[in-house]
């Protein structure tokens, strides 16, 4: 049997999250400074028990959960909500094999894995391949749009999803068919206050 425990960490906002901070540059810089923090002092809390942090797996919009890590000596693994080609293009750039901004005359571009990127759209497969052979990663998804893969929630066509404002209406009809008590919520960090009716 599997137990999971969960350690909060602070944004430097622990009465109101983001809508106390009312400003996300702000609430971006006071998360990167008290999460810093209070992320250190969770993993020393746990440093010398029976079941210290070996590895700190963060959101990629929070590359400063990596320095922590290293800090203390252990594993960082960045966590990408972005779909496949996202990826292979930040792995790019990050190497230096492609510059931004694109301009006319490099396009279409052309990337290992990936057919010509123009409008059209490019298969995951191959997405997959080309992104690993320059950047070890274990892909997980896809977490793109319900339209595209289930339609469980109505409309959700927009990969622009919002830190704001969750799909309560369409999450709760969902929860209410499932038996009380039979649903884990897992959450890999976001600037959404939930309300009690949304938990």
């Amino acid at each position: 049997m599997l137990t999971l425990r969960c350690n909060p960490i602070s944004d430097g906002f622990d009465e109101g999250g983001f809508s106390q901070a009312g400003n996300v540059d702000f609430y971006l810089k006071s998360f990167r400074d008290h999460g810093s923090r209070t992320l250190a002092e969770l993993i020393q809390k746990f440093s010398n028990s029976a079941t210290p942090v070996n590895c700190v797996v963060y959101d990629s919009f929070l590359p400063w959960a990596l320095d922590v890590a290293k800090e203390h000596g252990i594993y960082g693994d960045a966590f990408f909500t972005n779909s496949a080609t996202v990826c292979s293009i930040f792995a790019h750039i990050h190497h230096g094999l492609l510059t931004l901004p694109l301009t006319p005359e490099m396009t279409p571009l052309l990337l290992p894995g990936l057919p010509p990127l123009t409008s059209q759209t490019c298969q995951f497969s191959e997405e997959a391949r080309g992104v690993s052979e320059i950047w070890p990663a274990k892909l997980i998804g896809p977490m793109v749009p319900s339209a595209y893969l289930d339609e469980r929630i109505k409309g959700d066509r927009g990969y622009g999803s919002s830190l704001w404002k969750p799909l309560s209406e369409e999450c709760i009809e969902w929860l209410e068919t499932k038996p009380s008590n039979s649903v884990v919520y897992v959450s890999f960090g976001s600037m959404v206050s939930l309300s009690e009716v949304g938990i």
